[in-house]
């Protein structure tokens, strides 16, 4: 979504305009294209759920709501993964890719939790 410059109508970077605006119409064109994007991302027995959320916004805060819970488990495994990480053979290109990959969900998966460990010991990391 990043280069399509479409992530401000998540983040609310880019606010709709007035109703009376000569850009609504645009916003509002853009905005149902990302609302189709998302939809279109998630599983059709879950998007049935969003068919009647008005922006790309509301979509975007209702997944948060429901699924942006960080999963303990899940972290923790990611965290054992880093812990146990070690370059052996592989070329330092390699073994920072893979660092590189596990810090990465790590922190997707507890970014909405500002209390996660997880996170800050990542964010150590680099």
């Amino acid at each position: 979504m990043r280069t399509k410059v479409k992530l401000g109508f998540i983040d609310e970077s880019c606010p709709a305009p007035a109703p009376n605006s000569p850009n609504y119409s645009k916003w509002i064109k853009c905005d149902y294209m990302v609302v189709s994007w998302l939809l279109n991302s998630i599983v059709p027995e879950l998007a049935d759920a969003f068919l009647y959320v008005n922006s790309a916004r509301e979509i975007w805060d209702e997944l948060t709501e429901r699924f942006g819970e960080s999963n303990g488990p899940l972290l923790y495994q990611i965290q054992k993964e880093i812990e146990d990480l070690y370059q052996g053979n592989d070329r330092v290109a390699v073994y920072n890719t893979k660092l590189a990959d596990l810090s990465e969900v790590s922190v997707r998966n507890c970014i909405h939790n500002s209390s996660c460990t997880a996170l800050k010991n990542n964010i150590e990391l680099d």
